[in-house]
């Protein structure tokens, strides 16, 4: 770079191939020029000083400005918007972690309540297994004893029908006998109906209620032979033909009772009979 005159200074710029004046007069003027075309006019470029340097002064400005407005202003908004980021992110971490928390206890409660509900269910299957095998048994042993009751029965009537009296002819039949013992009386009531609709009664019949007691069969029977505790009923078969009535018995608590109803008509032949233990 040159300079020419004192009042019109002439600086020349050299570069790679061409050269570069500058003249100052009012102004700086920049010319352009190739060494390998040194008779084309070079290009011409007026700058003024005020420009001139100004441009010096943005040149040098710019990067301690921008450095400023990056430290000043751009690096702590961004560290604010940073910051703000962060501490999203830790409200978001401390949530989650609070709802791993509340998480972690309701699965430790159904965890507890699956534990129990599984021991429950293991009780409650061995309680059904041992329920269906006690069925299973009770099943058997009713079925058995349905039998034997089947049989028991069988023999009742056999015996009913060996210890019930010859009649010549049977009018009548009991219904709903019935007997209760409590505080050494016994009450009792029955009803007396035709065995057959077709059977004419006699207009009266006499009915004979006799309650005994016995430590076995042939005792009650030799009572009942004599008559035992005895009361007899005036029937008149036009109208109702119910008994009911009340004795006191002489007799332990746990002996065993009976009571025997024999019915007579006119001539004194049993049309009747009915027996019931209690």
């Amino acid at each position: 770079m040159q300079k020419r005159g004192p009042l019109a200074p002439f600086f020349i710029v050299r570069g790679r191939g061409r050269s570069v004046i500058l003249r100052s007069m009012p102004a700086y003027t920049i010319l352009i020029m190739k060494r390998n075309e040194t008779d084309r006019r070079p290009l011409t470029l007026h700058i003024s000083t005020q420009l001139f340097w100004s441009m010096v002064v943005l040149a040098v400005a710019l990067p301690v400005g921008g450095f400023l407005v990056s430290a000043g202003v751009i690096a702590p908004a961004w560290l604010k918007l940073d910051f703000n980021s962060m501490k999203h992110r830790v409200e978001e971490a401390e949530k989650m972690r609070k709802d791993y928390l509340e998480f972690k206890v309701e699965y430790d409660a159904m965890k507890n309540q699956l534990d129990t509900e599984r021991k429950a269910r293991a009780e409650a299957e061995a309680k059904t297994t041992m329920a269906e095998t006690a069925r299973a048994e009770a099943t058997g042993k009713l079925t058995q004893v349905e039998g034997e009751l089947l049989t028991l029965k069988q023999s009742i009537a056999t015996y009913e029908q060996l210890l019930k009296p010859k009649l010549e002819r049977e009018l009548v039949q009991c219904v709903n006998l019935d007997a209760k013992y409590a505080d050494g009386k016994a009450s009792y009531s029955l009803n007396l109906t035709k065995v057959a609709k077709g059977i004419k009664l006699p207009p009266k019949l006499t009915a004979r209620v006799s309650l005994v007691v016995g430590d076995n069969a042939v005792a009650m029977r030799s009572n009942t032979q004599a008559g035992g505790n005895s009361k007899s009923f005036a029937l008149d078969t036009a109208k109702s033909m119910d008994i009911k009535g009340e004795m006191a018995i002489d007799a332990a608590d746990d002996a065993t009772r009976l009571i025997d109803v024999k019915v007579f008509d006119a001539a004194a032949k049993t049309v009747g009979y009915c027996w019931k233990t209690f």
